[in-house]
């Protein structure tokens, strides 16, 4: 059995670690952050589906103008060809609602709830 002095190992050992150290450089770490964003987004989504008032969409623009068409942009995208047929304002925990009831446009009757606190009064 041969025995390698310590010396000897040292240079071997330097470029072992150096190709390491030029590996672990190049080396792109999984995407879980986006992953964990794709996640997380599509599950506030699902919080915030409109159908109670717990999952109300929360509306962020600051004034009424701007709220409204606000509440009318999201529900063109989620029930294209909707038609609202009621609404009705609640205050609740100290936050203002619209509860906006629709047909889509399958003739389906729903109840969709905003959380319009941000711009309610705000003009």
């Amino acid at each position: 059995m041969r025995h390698n002095k310590p010396s000897s190992m040292m240079p071997r050992l330097l470029i072992c670690l150096g190709l390491l150290a030029i590996l672990a450089g190049c080396a792109q770490p999984a995407p879980v952050v986006s992953v964990q964003k794709q996640n997380h987004e599509a599950a506030l989504e699902n919080l915030q589906d409109g159908s109670s008032i717990e999952k109300a969409v929360v509306i962020q623009e600051k004034t009424e103008s701007e709220g409204i068409p606000a509440e009318s942009a999201w529900l063109s995208n989620q029930y294209p060809g909707y038609k609202i047929t009621s609404q009705t304002m609640i205050h609740k925990n100290e936050k203002s609602y619209d509860i906006l009831h629709i047909r889509t446009k399958e003739g389906k009757e729903k109840d969709i709830y905003f959380d319009i606190s941000s711009f309610f009064g705000n003009f």
